[in-house]
């Protein structure tokens, strides 16, 4: 990881350059697929139960009554292995 460089002192500058390197690092980030997996699984009859950990959340299927924890979603794969684990067969 390059160290951050930035002239003159004080917190202004450095935030200054902080904001920088997140403007430049969202145009990069993946926005997922997390909402469409929710309204794919909302249609489907599923719904949100008690517990997750962190940001996941755990899900109901009413298709196999299984329940699976679905996280954040940024990789389409992720989306889809979720959605085959509640027993849906869409793919994303």
């Amino acid at each position: 990881m390059r160290a951050l460089r930035f002239s003159g002192h004080g917190i202004e500058n450095l935030c200054g350059v902080l904001m920088q390197r997140c403007r430049w690092s969202q145009k990069f980030v993946p926005r997922g697929y997390y909402n469409q997996v929710v309204e794919i699984m909302r249609t489907h009859g599923c719904w949100q139960v008690d517990g997750g950990k962190g940001s996941d959340e755990k899900w109901r299927s009413p298709i196999n009554g299984r329940t699976t924890t679905v996280p954040s979603c940024k990789s389409r794969h992720t989306a889809n292995a979720v959605l085959k684990q509640l027993g849906i067969d869409v793919k994303i």
